[in-house]
């Protein structure tokens, strides 16, 4: 995962849409199933997108399961 700052970078709450994405199994940007695993802290880990450079914040889906809470937008996708 590469940390160089983007204009893209922000911090925000995922929209309903993006929830209802992430609980039905998908990245919330572009529909893809697989993520790239980032950083971690605590119960949370930043994923990445491999299709679209789109990065999330969320509990970690391997330990926890997919949950609609704790769920933040790190980096909108590519245009």
């Amino acid at each position: 995962m590469d940390f160089t700052p983007s204009t893209r970078d922000t911090y925000r709450p995922f929209t309903g849409i993006e929830v209802a994405a992430w609980m039905a199994g998908v990245m919330p940007c572009c529909g893809g199933t697989m993520y790239v695993r980032g950083p971690m802290g605590g119960a949370s880990i930043n994923l990445q997108c491999p299709r679209c450079d789109f990065r999330i914040s969320v509990l970690d889906p391997d330990r926890y399961g997919r949950k609609p809470f704790a769920a933040h937008v790190i980096r909108e996708r590519l245009p």
